[in-house]
């Protein structure tokens, strides 16, 4: 394990959650790296399209204070919500940046699951290594979700009903889609998911 951790009680300064324009502004600008291009193709390939609402792509930045250099990193945590509509699915493509560390991944989250928790142990996670290629993971997903259950719910838990209610306006079959979560319980949470977040990077 990293030495790199942070604590609930750390805070993001200057947080800022992006608007859907923003969002798709940064999908524009994420599709110029060849690593992104990567794990869309391999998540398009498998029959996933991209959801295009502003309740299926949630973003924010700010920066922290690196408890190991103490230097201000810049952090940016950025979801967009696939759907596959022959078995109704959903998979998610994550952009998680810390100072000059990025993670670019897939999360491919099973049909017919509806306890969330159940969904991101049964996800599929690919990320892309420095070659650019694609690579099963174990990591992010289930670390990250782990992370916000045990450091976060306590007041975010409430949304969570709601989240279903979201999931099953687009037809899915199951529980899944990250930046569907991040957007229904995003009230006073959003600092602490993305903690959690730039934290499971390592």
């Amino acid at each position: 394990m990293s030495a790199f951790f942070l604590q609930a009680q750390d805070s993001v300064y200057n947080l800022k959650t992006y608007s859907y324009k923003e969002m798709k502004t940064n999908w524009t600008t994420f599709s110029a790296d060849a690593g992104w291009r990567a794990v869309n193709a391999g998540i398009k390939n498998k029959g996933y399209v991209l959801l295009d609402s502003s309740r299926t792509m949630w973003g924010a930045e700010g920066y922290i204070i690196n408890p190991l250099s103490k230097a201000k990193e810049k952090v940016v945590y950025c979801a967009f919500d696939f759907h596959n509509k022959v078995n109704r699915s959903l998979a998610s493509l994550v952009w998680i940046k810390r100072g000059d560390k990025t993670y670019k991944a897939s999360i491919e989250f099973p049909a017919g699951v509806k306890n969330i928790d159940s969904s991101f142990v049964k996800s599929v996670e690919y990320f892309v290594n420095k070659d650019n290629k694609l690579q099963e993971a174990q990591s992010f997903g289930r670390c990250w979700r782990r992370a916000v259950r045990n450091n976060c719910m306590g007041y975010c838990a409430a949304f969570i009903p709601a989240c279903g209610g979201i999931a099953a306006a687009f037809a899915v079959t199951g529980w899944g889609a990250v930046a569907i979560f991040l957007g229904c319980t995003t009230g006073g949470c959003a600092s602490c998911f993305l903690l959690q977040a730039i934290t499971c990077i390592d």
